[in-house]
């Protein structure tokens, strides 16, 4: 992953957690709505600008992807901005197998 990667995945959950904290009954599911299109806008927003040229992304410039490939980079920008929001998930998964038991379960 690139700096501007992770810069773009700040920006994401930046945004994110900023609607969150303006709106606290905000549902989960539009929270992970928002970082996508967070996610999207920015990766949108970043290949319009003067230095698109410099944000490759897959071997591919910004300023030369189509429009498919920054959707489909945009999506995993939100993606990744997403799954740092869900920080107590990610433990969840990292505990995986702590607990694990011996031999079949019925």
């Amino acid at each position: 992953m690139t700096f501007e990667a992770v810069l773009l995945i700040g920006l994401v959950i930046a945004v994110t957690t900023f609607v969150k904290n303006v709106v606290p009954t905000l549902p989960s599911w539009a929270t992970s709505l928002i970082a996508l299109l967070v996610g999207v806008g920015a990766v949108f927003l970043v290949a319009e600008s003067d230095y698109a040229s410099e944000q490759v992304i897959g071997g591919i410039p910004l300023d030369q992807a189509n429009a498919y490939s920054k959707l489909i980079a945009g999506v995993l920008i939100g993606v990744g901005g997403a799954a740092g929001l869900a920080v107590p998930g990610i433990r969840g998964i990292a505990n995986i197998g702590e607990n694990r038991t011996e031999g079949p379960v019925d």
